[in-house]
């Protein structure tokens, strides 16, 4: 469940997103439930960017296969049944779901999360 960034080895229950979930730092959650967390972005890339971050610990897509599946599933189809929710929270009808992975694409926190992006006309290709 953890990936190297040169010979750092970074496990997801050491990061930022673990220290929120559990609230050892403090955070203006707006969506709580049994599964999951919804944040607003620090650094918003469009109007409305927010974060869903589940509380199952993965660092990422390429670490599914270490986690337990069935709850692995159960909490993603959780998550995926309650982001149209989410994002009408604060205003989005539509919007992009982005899932970055790994240092090549841009996770910046090694816990998979999904960003919802809205409030602006998204542009093709994304890139």
């Amino acid at each position: 469940m953890s990936e190297s960034v040169g010979n750092i080895r970074i496990d997801p229950r050491d990061t930022i997103f673990a220290k929120i979930i559990s609230g050892a730092i403090p955070s203006k959650k707006f969506y709580d439930d049994e599964y999951c967390i919804a944040i607003e972005d620090i650094n918003p890339q469009a109007p409305v960017h927010l974060l869903v971050i589940p509380k199952l610990a993965v660092g990422g897509l390429s670490d599914v296969a270490n986690v337990d599946l069935e709850k692995y599933k159960e909490s993603m189809g959780h998550i995926m049944s309650k982001i149209h929710h989410i994002a009408s929270l604060k205003g989005a009808d539509s919007y992009r779901l982005v899932i970055n992975e790994g240092v090549l694409g841009q996770q910046s926190v090694r816990w998979l999360h999904i960003h919802i992006l809205g409030g602006r006309q998204m542009n093709w290709p994304p890139g």
